[in-house]
């Protein structure tokens, strides 16, 4: 097989963009549609787009050989509240982060503690008391 064309066999993961309705059972619909075939979300994630558009975007990561990709695009595009679908990682590179959100109520002390503890992690504090976001 030559360097151009991808082996079709090879289990990758894959990022899928879906853009849909904002509605009452999409997601429903979007997930039915995985787990009625036997497709494993590895992670989901849905956002609205915007409010006057009524849409809003599926991010699904999931695994498959190239040929499993395609027809879950194929089934997923067929849905009705669906407008879009994008296999991003075949769009564009992508990091894969993990985002963990952590909350804790303690007294002032023993929180400066936690607080130095965890200083190594912390990426991004929030303006809420106490709260904290951070990437591992």
């Amino acid at each position: 097989m030559d360097g151009s064309m991808k082996d079709l066999g090879t289990i990758q993961r894959h990022t899928i963009s879906v853009i849909v309705d904002n509605e009452a059972g999409v997601l429903a619909r979007v997930t039915g549609l995985f787990s009625g075939r036997g497709y494993n979300i590895e992670s989901l994630t849905v956002a609205a787009l915007n409010d006057k558009a009524r849409r809003s975007r599926v991010t699904i990561v999931t695994r498959g050989t190239q040929n499993v990709i395609e027809q879950i695009k194929a089934q997923l595009d067929r849905l009705i509240p669906v407008h879009r679908v994008s296999d991003l990682t075949m769009d564009a590179p992508l990091y894969h982060v993990n985002w963990h959100w952590l909350k804790w109520w303690a007294q002032a002390r023993s929180g400066l503690k936690l607080c130095a503890l965890l200083m190594p992690f912390v990426r991004a504090w929030s303006t809420a008391p106490l709260t904290v976001l951070y990437l591992s």
